[in-house]
């Protein structure tokens, strides 16, 4: 506890505030500029299935087709990609042995896909099937400056709504970021988040028990003792529970892309 006291006394200096400030605001202020320096691409998706079933076949006697052509199953996914940073990247940044493209690690092919929105017409962002393969998506653009990029929507017969956006961009070694599931309802929510719901409750639930029986063991001990476990702070701790969890959904579910790509 004299450590603690000393600790805390010592922090409560004025000049010892300050410094932490200027450190914390220097901080700041670098890895914001380093952030808007680097060249990066984001991206970020979401999915449905609209007719057939994820997994197996259907019951006999029903099909699913595809302007004439059966399928066993018809997903649509949409991907978000944009440039966040500040530095352009061209279409001379995009290595020829190694395009820029969506991928689905399935079994399925892609049927059709459309760039539904672009934040800027003179970018020039299109898809087109990957000359090779059934479930690749080639990605072309001029150029795409801070916020420009578009959604593509892709109509195919995967079992898995999930993507991959694969290539090599100069300027980015170590790949693009993805900024995981859009939608914060079921069945688009993300399985992270389906889980923090099901977990938070619990955690919450043990730190309200916790608090019940520090606040019971303070009413038979020493009064010095019990100024320790004051449930004033007890009350505060289970409050600031409920603030981080809130933060935290908030966080999940929030919009992923720019507003200009939002439909």
């Amino acid at each position: 506890m004299d450590g603690i006291k000393a600790a805390l006394d010592y922090l409560s200096l004025g000049w010892v505030g300050t410094i932490l400030g200027i450190i914390g605001i220097g901080l700041s202020v670098y890895f914001y500029l380093a952030a808007k320096s680097n060249k990066r691409l984001y991206w970020c998706h979401e999915g449905s299935l609209l007719l057939g079933r994820a997994n197996g076949q259907l019951p006999p006697g029903i099909t699913v087709q595809y302007y004439d052509q059966q399928i066993p199953r018809l997903t649509r996914t949409r991907v978000w990609i944009w440039n966040p940073s500040d530095p352009t990247i061209h279409r001379a940044d995009i290595e020829s042995t190694d395009p820029l493209r969506i991928h689905f690690d399935t079994d399925g092919q892609i049927l059709a896909a459309t760039v539904q929105k672009s934040h800027r017409n003179v970018t020039g962002f299109f898809v087109a099937p990957a000359p090779n393969s059934a479930t690749d998506l080639v990605i072309e653009f001029n150029f795409l400056d801070r916020d420009d990029g578009a959604l593509v929507e892709i109509l195919h017969t995967g079992s898995s709504v999930r993507p991959e956006l694969m290539g090599t961009v100069r300027g980015i070694p170590k790949g693009f970021s993805n900024k995981g599931s859009v939608g914060s309802l079921p069945p688009l929510m993300p399985l992270r988040m389906r889980r923090a719901l099901r977990i938070n409750p619990v955690i919450l639930g043990i730190s309200l028990v916790l608090a019940g029986v520090v606040m019971l063991i303070s009413s038979v001990i020493s009064s010095e003792q019990a100024a320790i476990l004051d449930p004033a702070w007890l009350k505060a701790a289970v409050g600031a529970t409920y603030v981080v969890f809130g933060l935290a959904f908030t966080y999940r579910v929030r919009r992923r892309h720019p507003k200009a790509l939002e439909l």
